[in-house]
């Protein structure tokens, strides 16, 4: 998701911004397009979309062994008509897309096979730089966008049924690495991008400290509040570090908890400050780090049903 300068400055830095040359958009053709359709009719207004390719696949999944010796590994193919009519349903599922989005942006691709191997293939032939797809409320199965990320190369967005179509509230979950600097990043530049009455929360949730392990002269409020302060402190410095210049657009939420269970807690925390948007930075872009995507990500997709997230590489 490349990132370009504008002319307006924060303390003599520049703000960031974002432009999405190529997206690629699937459509399910099912419930989830409309509320998916709205956000992106929404969201294309704050950042520009050049070019969208609008993906349908047919599942058609590979046979397995034995049965490669009876069936061929690859489908038949399409017919021409059946191409034309999946076409024309996509067609009506998107004639309420505003003007900014319009048909020669528009590319409709009808694919047959794998869903995840088709997203992966047209998003590497099209160099998409973001990956949007709709999630069902209730459904607590988010394999297709897990995999997406482990084994796609660009950004990916998931927008359930229950979204909104607006922009007041960013809620970035950190944990002071290099995935959290990039979401912040990105975060920044769609608040400025969104203009005024946007903020961005930087979220982080900490475990307290079993005060039974320190001989230290403190009540257990005392405890807990320099526990809390030095938190604070330490949140403060990683800003002036990591985005000198912007430590006032980023307000901090700092939430102690002694449950193991983040995701769910990320995904309270959100609910609680009204988020519309999630953005979490992902491990990496090796084989290795996309494989270990990480169990809160991995959660957070499956259990959010009304928050988009959208997971930055």
């Amino acid at each position: 998701m490349p990132t370009a300068s504008k002319e307006k400055t924060v303390k003599g830095q520049t703000p960031p911004s974002v432009e999405i040359q190529e997206a690629l958009v699937g459509l399910a053709l099912d419930k989830t397009d409309a509320p998916m359709l709205k956000y992106l009719s929404f969201f294309s207004e704050i950042v520009p979309f050049p070019s969208i390719s609008l993906l349908h696949v047919i599942s058609s999944p590979k046979p397995v062994w034995p049965l490669w010796a009876v069936y061929p590994e690859k489908p038949a193919g399409l017919s021409t008509e059946s191409v034309a009519a999946v076409i024309e349903s996509m067609r009506a599922e998107t004639k309420k897309l505003p003007p900014h989005l319009g048909d020669e942006k528009v590319k409709y691709e009808v694919r047959e096979g794998s869903v995840l191997e088709e997203f992966v293939a047209l998003s590497l032939e099209k160099e998409a730089e973001l990956i949007i797809i709709g999630k069902r409320s209730n459904h607590k199965d988010g394999v297709l966008a897990k995999n997406l990320i482990r084994q796609g190369k660009c950004n990916l967005l998931v927008v359930p049924e229950k979204s909104h179509g607006h922009l007041r509230t960013i809620v970035v979950p950190i944990d002071f690495s290099e995935n959290s600097i990039r979401a912040l990043k990105v975060a920044l530049a769609f608040k400025h991008q969104a203009g005024k009455g946007t903020k961005v929360l930087a979220l982080n949730i900490y475990q307290r400290p079993n005060l039974m392990a320190y001989k230290i002269d403190m009540t257990p409020e005392q405890f807990e509040r320099n526990i809390h302060e030095n938190h604070e402190k330490g949140f403060e410095k990683f800003i002036a570090d990591a985005l000198p210049g912007f430590e006032k657009e980023i307000r901090p939420l700092l939430v102690e908890s002694d449950l193991p269970d983040v995701a769910h807690q990320v995904l309270e925390q959100s609910l609680e400050a009204k988020a519309d948007l999630v953005i979490v930075g992902s491990k990496g872009h090796s084989k290795l780090e996309r494989l270990l995507l990480g169990s809160t990500t991995e959660t957070l997709l499956n259990i959010n049903d009304s928050v988009p997230v959208m997971v930055v590489k």
